[in-house]
């Protein structure tokens, strides 16, 4: 006996021992192993080729903007210096002093009509868009907060065109257009009005560092900035002041480059209106709050985006911003920034910088490393499968006494109480005394449950199915009856807002109201969460069932819930009707009528009764 017993505790065992701890293992194992290769090799390397891979072209791009820009500057310098000279020359032969242009308007206007050719030779050999020369004195005696210049536009860049035939004339004395036989623009001026520094700072700054300084050397402040012509079209500006001999400033010359030609030589692959890659030109004075200027792209809105300022946060990955555009667009970019060394170290403007700042939306320029996680996620779900084989086979290894188990259950007579055979493995020897436990309360539940639904105390879809068939087995004269179907309408809203304790009470409520006819020739039931069916026969005429049907009505208007607090709620119901045998004498037909009536009067969001129309 003693020796039976210790048999029957070593074949005793655990199913977690069983089972968990292998499982666990190969799962830990695998996990660990797909986890380890993905994150620390596979990913990160694959998010950080693609980051590295977008700031290369970034900065490619910045470098040739940046080439091309100062490309341009050495020519302005190169015209400026020529110019100055011309200028010393020239107010030394007719017997002025450079100060003199301060008063003299005669002296300036014959000083632009000397310089017209030079500055439009050094149009284009710059291959700018716009040149000025503006003289820091009066343009007209007539108005003396008017100053003295020329400013010229280049329609065509970069292409010949005979006798000036490519060039407006924007600013300036008109007898210069008439010797050159420039045409003018529709906003031309005889010289420039400044309202105030700030909106001309590519006249001011350039002009009062150099007074400021006193240096000879006007290279060290040339100026890069933003103009805004009547147009209302964006100009990239470069301005030398002109300095004489002894240091005296007496004007300023630039270029512009606007905004058609700016990026016009950039090799932009993929700018397309089906990608999100956009180039802007910005500046900037600490490196984190950009004020953007030009965008080279096709998907984004240009005023959307140079409407408003983009600060960058204080953390990057590898070089790349995540960064929000904003309304309307409110997409996450990924932002790189270059900066431009447009101006020398030590110089007057070094904390003002330009940078080219790359922007593309972040799944589109993930979209590789998405793809490739995904894919490895795929392979993480075919180990886990592998996983579950093995799963499946260890279950099966110890299945053998569950299986016995469930062959004594399925032989068990109904009739008698549940007895089942032990099969020595702890939990599944409990289990089989819970069923036996089980199985005695539940039959005594079970009648009830089966045909009436808990909440409501009515009868529930089975049993109200049941009843029905009751009635055609007895064969009971139905005589004229019909099928109502009905939904509350505002059960989801009351369980949000209110909790499930409550739209329980809302059922309940409406469940209560339907109590109150029931009898003999009135059968209601609750057929699902919130949809209720009643069934009414026995009566002679459609109209008599109309009568009940109304104080049914009354009695559900009448009705209230409480919400919380002092908030009470009306019962809010749909309903549908189909007449028996009018529709249907058919049960499940004259149920479909009835609920797609109900569905009718739900969506027209009206409480009147429904009926369908006669097959």
């Amino acid at each position: 006996m003693t020796r039976k017993k210790e048999n029957n505790m070593d074949k005793s065992r655990t199913i977690f021992k069983k089972i968990f701890v292998p499982v666990l293992a190969i799962l830990l194992i695998v996990v660990g192993l797909f986890m380890l290769f993905i994150n620390s090799y596979i990913l990160k390397n694959l998010r950080t080729n693609i980051f590295a891979a977008y700031e290369e072209q970034i900065a490619n791009h910045k470098n040739y903007l940046e080439s091309s820009l100062l490309r341009k500057q050495n020519a302005l310098n190169q015209g400026a210096e020529q110019v100055r000279w011309k200028i010393e020359e020239l107010v030394k032969a007719k017997g002025y002093k450079l100060s003199d242009i301060r008063y003299n308007a005669d002296l300036n206007q014959d000083i632009l009509d000397n310089m017209a050719d030079s500055i439009i030779d050094t149009l284009s050999i710059s291959d700018a868009t716009d040149i000025f020369l503006i003289l820091d004195g009066y343009g007209s005696y007539d108005n003396t907060q008017m100053r003295a210049g020329i400013y010229i536009r280049n329609s065509e860049p970069g292409t010949y065109v005979p006798n000036y035939g490519n060039l407006i004339y924007e600013r300036g004395i008109s007898t210069i257009s008439k010797r050159l036989k420039l045409p003018l623009d529709i906003y031309w001026q005889p010289g420039f009005l400044f309202e105030d520094e700030e909106s001309s700072d590519f006249f001011f700054r350039p002009l009062l560092k150099a007074k400021e300084s006193g240096s000879l050397n006007f290279r060290n402040f040339a100026y890069w900035t933003y103009i805004i012509n009547e147009r209302d079209f964006g100009v990239l500006s470069c301005s030398v002041p002109l300095i004489g001999s002894k240091g005296e400033v007496f004007g300023v010359m630039g270029i512009g480059i606007n905004e058609n030609n700016l990026m016009k030589g950039y090799s932009y692959n993929g700018l397309n209106r089906n990608s999100s890659r956009a180039y802007i030109l910005a500046k900037t004075t600490d490196g984190l709050n950009y004020k953007p200027y030009f965008i080279k792209g096709e998907y984004y809105d240009k005023a959307s985006i140079l409407s408003q300022n983009i600060s960058l946060p204080s953390q990057s990955e590898n070089g790349v911003f995540y960064v929000n555009t904003g309304a309307p667009y409110n997409d996450e970019i990924c932002l790189n920034s270059q900066e431009l060394k447009l101006y020398s170290y030590n110089g007057p403007f070094e904390n003002e910088k330009w940078a080219l700042l790359g922007i593309q939306k972040t799944d589109e320029l993930l979209a590789n490393y998405y793809f490739v996680e995904n894919s490895l996620s795929s392979i993480m779900l075919i180990a886990a499968l592998i996983c579950i084989v093995c799963v499946f086979w260890f279950s099966r290894f110890i299945s053998v006494p569950i299986q016995q188990m469930v062959s004594s259950l399925r032989k068990s007579d109904p009739n008698t109480p549940i007895r089942l055979q032990k099969t020595y493995i702890d939990e599944i020897d409990e289990l089989a005394e819970s069923i036996e436990n089980l199985s005695a309360r539940l039959s005594k539940r079970i009648e009830k449950e089966r045909d009436y639904d808990i909440l409501t105390n009515l009868l529930s879809r089975r049993g109200f199915e049941n009843r029905l068939r009751q009635l055609v087995k007895r064969q009971v004269d139905l005589k004229t009856g019909a099928m109502l179907v009905w939904d509350l309408d505002d059960l989801k809203l009351i369980n949000d807002n209110f909790g499930h304790c409550i739209g329980d009470n809302y059922l309940i409520a409406f469940a209560n109201c339907l109590k109150k006819f029931n009898c003999e020739n009135v059968i209601s039931a609750r057929r699902s969460g919130d949809e209720f069916v009643t069934f009414i026969y026995g009566y002679d005429s459609i109209e008599e069932i109309e009568i009940l049907i109304e104080e049914i009505w009354k009695v559900v208007n009448s009705t209230y819930i409480d919400l919380s607090g002092h908030h009470r709620s009306k019962i809010s119901i749909s309903m549908g009707k189909a007449w028996y045998p009018k529709d249907s004498d058919d049960f499940d037909t004259l149920f479909l009528y009835a609920d797609s009536a109900m569905y009718e009067a739900k969506n027209k969001k009206k409480r009147d009764l429904r009926n369908v129309i006669t097959r």
